[in-house]
Formats: C-alpha cells, sequence, structure tokens
C-alpha cells in the first residue's frame, strides 16, 4: 500500500506539472509572426455582475401613508390616496428592524452555556449577540448611504 500512495503522489505532481505547463507554454511559445501564441492583453476577465441592492428605505426617513375610514368605520390605509375619498394624509417614521439572532445550536440558552454567570446569568451572550447585530446594522446603513449618496 505505501508503494501505491507513493506513486499517486508522483501522479499527483506530475499532473500539476503538466497544468502549469499547458497554462504558462501559450505565453512563452512564439508563433509563426514572432510573437508569443497568446498575450496577457489577449485575456480578459469575465464581468461579474454585482447585484443590486434593494430599496430599502432608510432608518431616518419617513413615509407618506394615506389613511380614510369607510361607511362601516373600518379604518384602511395606502400609500396612495384614492379617488372619490377624504383621505388623511400622515407621515410614518420608516422603523428599523432588527432580526431576532438564530438559536444556539444544540439548544443551549442565551448564556452561551455559561451558568457561572451569576446573578446577570445569560447577558454577556445576548450583549455579544446585540453588538454583532448592531455591527450587521451599521454596515447595511453605510451600503445604503453609498447608494443613495454616490461619490462624484
Amino acid at each position: 500500500m505505501a508503494r501505491s500512495a507513493g506513486g499517486l503522489k508522483i501522479l499527483l505532481w506530475a499532473l500539476v506539472a503538466l497544468l502549469a505547463l499547458a497554462v504558462v507554454l501559450p505565453f512563452v511559445v512564439k508563433s509563426r509572426h514572432g510573437r508569443p501564441l497568446m498575450a496577457p492583453e489577449g485575456v480578459h476577465l469575465p464581468k461579474i455582475k454585482v447585484p443590486e441592492l434593494p430599496d430599502f428605505p432608510g432608518g431616518d426617513e419617513t413615509m407618506t401613508v394615506y389613511r380614510w375610514q369607510d361607511a362601516e368605520g373600518a379604518w384602511h390605509f395606502s400609500d396612495r390616496a384614492p379617488e372619490g375619498v377624504d383621505a388623511e394624509r400622515v407621515k410614518v417614521e420608516t422603523p428599523t428592524v432588527v432580526p431576532e439572532p438564530p438559536a444556539a445550536p444544540g439548544g443551549e440558552d442565551a448564556n452561551d452555556g455559561n451558568a457561572d454567570e451569576g446573578p446577570f446569568n445569560g447577558l454577556s451572550g445576548i450583549m455579544r449577540r446585540a453588538e454583532k447585530a448592531g455591527d450587521q446594522l451599521k454596515s447595511r446603513n453605510d451600503a445604503l448611504k453609498e447608494r443613495m449618496d454616490p461619490a462624484p
């Protein structure tokens, strides 16, 4: 078995060397016109299309909402005022939504397995997750600000 493992290593090294030659040779070997078969200028990387960020309202923006009451007394809300109805225009602050952190693996409670934290049992784990969520929100808001105010 030891010999076959050694032979496999040699085969693997030979394949790597062959692949390296296949990559390098077109840039070194010259064609009949005296130029290399392939030049670095002729190699073009594919253009990667970056997905656009969804249009989320920023944390400090307000939305305009219209509300009205129908004949039966039920309230209705819309982003457009309906025709023929006396709708009241309301400014609503957009809320900042913080996603709930995922549950700890293995069903551990909020203290991340540290049962000896005394009367503040679990608070350090909660604080770590809150700080992480805050960092994620800050980076999201920075990305949205960049998108809203592109650099000249």
